[in-house]
C-alpha cells in the first residue's frame, strides 16, 4: 500500500449536494446488507474488522493503504482550475459559487474575490510580471485581478478552457475542450498572437516547460498527451489510452520542479520517463485538473465532482 500522506484530502462538507439521490439510497441500502452480514464477525471495539476504511464522510471509501486526514471544512462546492502565486500562494477557481479561494499560510482557504458580477469563470491563472489573475469566463472574456480591481481586458475572442502563463512575458497559451479547437497563444492582456496547434480533439489541460520551449497538452476524445516544441513547432505524441475516449473525462497533465512530465486520470497520476507512463499513486477520487505544489513536492488534484482538493506525493 501506499504511505500516510502528510496533506492526503481536504474534504468539504457539502460534497453530499454532488450525489443525486439514487446514489444515496443505493449507498445505505448496500450499507444495511453488508452491516448485516458481518455484524456476527465484528468484535464490540472493532479490532478484528477488516474492511476498507472511510473517511468521517462515509461517502468517501479509500484504496486500502491510504489513510485519510480532514484538515479543514469550507462550503467550496466545484474546485476547477488551481494556480499558485510567486509566493506559493494557491488559488482554487469554485466554479459553482462562482468565486476564486486562496489558501493561507495556515492551509485554510477563504474567499479571494467574488465573481457573481461577471460571467462563468471557466479558467484561472497567474501573470507574475503583472503579480495578477487572469479570469477566462464562458463567454470567451479575458478579466484581471490584482487583490484590489477585477478589470475586464477583454470583452471577446478569448476562447478555450485552460490557461497556462509564460513567466518570461505574462503571455498564455489556452485550449478549449471543444472538439476541433485550437491552442492558440496571446499577450498578457488577450490580445491573440498565434495558433500554435489547430484541430486538438477536445484539450482539457496545458502545461509549459519554459527551459525546454515545450507545451503539453492532453485531449479528452482520443485519449493522448502530446508534446509541441516552440521552436521547432512539431508536435509528438507521448502516449495514449488515458481517460475514457471520446468524451470529457478529465485528463490533466503537470510539470514537478525538475520539468519531468505527470498525467493525471481517474486511474490516477503517471509519470512519463524513458518514453512510457508508469503509475505513481492510484486515484482516491476520480480525476481533475492537477497542479504541483513545490513546498510539499506533490500534486493537487481539483476533483470538482467530489468538491475535493487532494494531495499526492511523488
Amino acid at each position: 500500500g501506499y504511505p500516510c500522506r502528510k496533506w492526503d484530502a481536504w474534504e468539504f462538507n457539502n460534497m453530499k449536494k454532488n450525489y443525486i439521490a439514487f446514489n444515496i439510497i443505493i449507498f445505505f441500502i448496500m450499507a444495511l446488507v453488508i452491516s448485516c452480514s458481518e455484524s456476527a464477525n465484528l468484535s464490540s471495539d472493532n479490532s478484528s474488522s477488516s474492511t476498507t476504511p472511510y473517511s468521517d464522510d462515509a461517502f468517501v471509501q479509500l484504496a486500502s493503504g491510504w489513510s485519510v486526514e480532514t484538515l479543514l471544512s469550507s462550503d467550496i462546492v466545484m474546485p476547477d482550475s488551481l494556480t499558485f502565486d510567486s509566493s506559493n500562494n494557491l488559488y482554487v477557481l469554485d466554479r459553482a459559487r462562482r468565486r476564486i479561494m486562496k489558501e493561507n499560510s495556515s492551509g485554510e482557504l477563504s474567499e479571494y474575490v467574488n465573481l457573481t458580477a461577471i460571467n462563468a469563470s471557466k479558467s484561472i491563472a497567474y501573470q507574475p510580471g503583472g503579480d495578477r489573475l487572469i479570469i477566462a469566463t464562458s463567454e470567451d472574456e479575458l478579466y484581471s485581478y490584482d487583490g484590489n480591481t477585477l478589470n475586464r481586458l477583454k470583452s471577446s475572442g478569448v476562447h478555450g478552457s485552460s490557461i497556462v502563463v509564460d513567466p518570461s512575458d505574462d503571455s498564455f497559451y489556452f485550449c478549449s475542450q471543444t472538439l476541433g479547437e485550437s491552442i492558440d497563444h496571446y499577450d498578457k492582456d488577450g490580445n491573440f498572437i498565434e495558433t500554435i496547434v489547430s484541430n486538438v480533439r477536445g484539450g482539457y489541460h496545458l502545461a509549459l516547460d519554459t527551459t525546454n520551449n515545450l507545451l503539453y497538452y492532453s485531449e479528452t476524445y482520443t485519449g493522448k498527451v502530446y508534446s509541441h516544441n516552440l521552436s521547432t513547432n512539431v508536435t509528438t505524441e507521448l502516449g495514449s489510452g488515458f481517460g475514457i475516449p471520446n468524451s470529457y473525462e478529465p485528463i490533466a497533465v503537470g510539470l514537478d520542479t525538475a520539468n519531468s512530465l505527470y498525467v493525471f486520470d481517474t486511474s490516477g497520476l503517471k509519470k512519463y520517463q524513458n518514453n512510457s507512463f508508469s503509475l505513481v499513486k492510484e486515484s482516491i477520487s476520480g480525476g481533475g485538473r492537477i497542479i504541483f505544489d513545490k513546498n510539499e513536492q506533490a500534486f493537487i488534484c481539483a476533483n470538482g465532482a467530489g468538491g475535493n482538493l487532494i494531495n499526492y506525493p511523488v
